[in-house]
């Protein structure tokens, strides 16, 4: 199947190609935005596209396109394929800048934003392992690092803080957290974080992105009754966890065997701890009961 591609609203077979001027190429100012299609079904694609506009306006970036030709556009792409499963994928850049300034970037006026949008399929490993069961069974080994993202708010195209903090930390880890200067833990470099503290499941209240499914999960986690606790979380408290996992679109959920080298209680076999198969097998039905997908069966 030749894959097809939305440009500024247009369809072509062609593969986008950026402007060595554009301030998404050149300045880093790239707004980003992905979410998961389940049986050809988007699973929460407004409040993906809500973020999306969200960031746009904290970037200064006017979005070419109204809501509603937003989701056209989408939908026009998507008619293009017929993946089982799939990601969308979204990229607002910031354009040519018009009136350049050599002085100042704030002078830089009349920018003329591109949007560009791509559908790629999605096979996972396994129906709730993307990467495979293996890496859930074992569990993610994470090290905390002195390091933030900048505007945490905003999902941009720029990794290069969690890239190279990930490099420095080393193979021996899956990912690393960051950590703000007054000690507190705010989210992994592509996904938000959850640990199970004194019987609660706690995560970042601020200094993180607010992802889709983190919000899907505090959703399930009121609904099944699991005490939960959406606040400052330091790094001295993650060696009192019982459990922990990270979240994410293509991910999903992903179990943690150990934090700083602590090996977290649960066993050989980390999709098993209570908390996370709770919440693990809610996520699978309201994928299910939002999309018409049975998420148990192989992409």
């Amino acid at each position: 199947m030749a894959a097809m591609y939305m440009v500024n609203g247009v369809l072509t077979a062609d593969k986008p190609t950026v402007t060595l001027g554009d301030f998404g190429f050149a300045r880093g100012i790239t707004v980003f935005e992905l979410f998961r299609v389940y049986g050809r079904t988007p699973f929460r694609m407004g409040p993906h596209l809500d973020r999306l506009e969200r960031g746009c306006a904290v970037m200064g970036i006017e979005l070419p396109f109204s809501r509603a030709e937003l989701e056209q556009q989408i939908a026009t792409l998507m008619a293009q394929h017929t993946y089982p499963h799939s990601a969308v994928k979204l990229y607002v850049t910031a354009g040519e800048c018009g009136a350049p300034s050599g002085l100042s970037l704030a002078a830089c006026t009349n920018f003329a934003p591109q949007l560009y949008i791509l559908e790629d399929a999605v096979t996972m490993k396994h129906p709730q392992a993307a990467y495979g069961m293996e890496n859930h069974v074992r569990g993610q080994n994470l090290k905390s690092v002195d390091a933030i993202r900048e505007l945490p708010e905003v999902k941009t195209a720029n990794y290069g803080i969690g890239y190279v903090a990930a490099k420095r930390a080393g193979t021996a880890y899956d990912d690393v957290l960051f950590t703000t200067p007054q000690g507190f833990v705010t989210e992994a470099t592509r996904s938000n974080f959850f640990a199970v503290i004194n019987d609660k499941l706690v995560t970042a209240k601020s200094g993180m992105l607010e992802g889709i499914t983190r919000g899907v999960i505090l959703e399930l986690a009121a609904e099944l009754g699991i005490a939960t606790e959406v606040r400052d979380v330091t790094v001295a408290e993650l060696a009192g966890a019982t459990e922990a996992f990270t979240s994410g679109s293509i991910a999903e959920m992903v179990p943690v065997r150990s934090l700083n080298d602590v090996v977290l209680p649960g066993g050989d076999d980390r999709t098993q701890t209570p908390v996370f198969r709770a919440l693990r097998e809610a996520f699978t039905a309201r994928v299910a009961q939002e999309c018409g997908d049975d998420h148990s069966k192989a992409a």
